[in-house]
């Protein structure tokens, strides 16, 4: 396993270009589900939490932890642009031991595993998308480095953690990560 020094500068490199996505897109459409039904609006607090935070590097852990507004949130809620370029601040504090209560792993491994190549997210508003479609897509954007650096991370928490980190990261290594990363074809890749 790879030291966390050496994991975190290759975090710091590989997602040191990606462009802030702007204050009018931080937050996604819940999964499908409208606004209304979140309690608080947390999509729209994490519009507010992260209006104006350009650059992920100078983000304090414990804010990250608890956004928005102690909920600890904000990487379920996240637009795709604005969680890649979020989740560099997210891996880096859990690398470190900063987060207690947001869960980087989860969200670089939902829906990449076995059960979730068959679960439809719902029918209804997606038709036959799959949690692993969705989270295919999720990801297309990240390069070949950043899909790197997600690797060296994810292998690092399934070593470092028990429970949820052991059981669901290595099938998510291996049904996409290191599939995208040896070009192998994906579609949603």
């Amino acid at each position: 396993m790879k030291a966390v020094d050496q994991i975190i500068a290759e975090i710091e490199a590989a997602f040191a270009d990606v462009p802030y996505p702007g204050d009018w897109c931080h937050s996604g459409e819940g999964n499908g589900k409208p606004r209304w039904l979140f309690r608080h609006s947390e999509p729209d607090l994490v519009e507010r939490d992260f209006l104006g935070k350009r650059d992920w590097r100078v983000l304090d852990a414990k804010f990250l932890d608890l956004a928005p507004d102690g909920f600890a949130s904000a990487l379920a809620f996240f637009s795709r642009t604005s969680f890649r370029f979020y989740i560099p601040a997210f891996m880096i504090a859990e690398l470190r031991g900063l987060l207690e209560c947001a869960t980087p792993t989860f969200y670089l491994t939902h829906g990449l595993y076995e059960p979730s190549k068959s679960q439809l997210i719902n029918p209804r508003s997606y038709g036959n998308k799959t949690w692993f479609d969705d989270a295919r897509e999720r990801f297309t954007a990240f390069d070949r480095d950043q899909s790197l650096a997600v690797i060296a991370y994810l292998e690092w928490a399934a070593e470092a953690h028990d429970g949820f980190e052991r059981e669901y990261v290595e099938p998510a290594l291996d049904n996409y990560w290191r599939g995208k990363v040896a070009g192998e074809a994906l579609p949603g890749a």
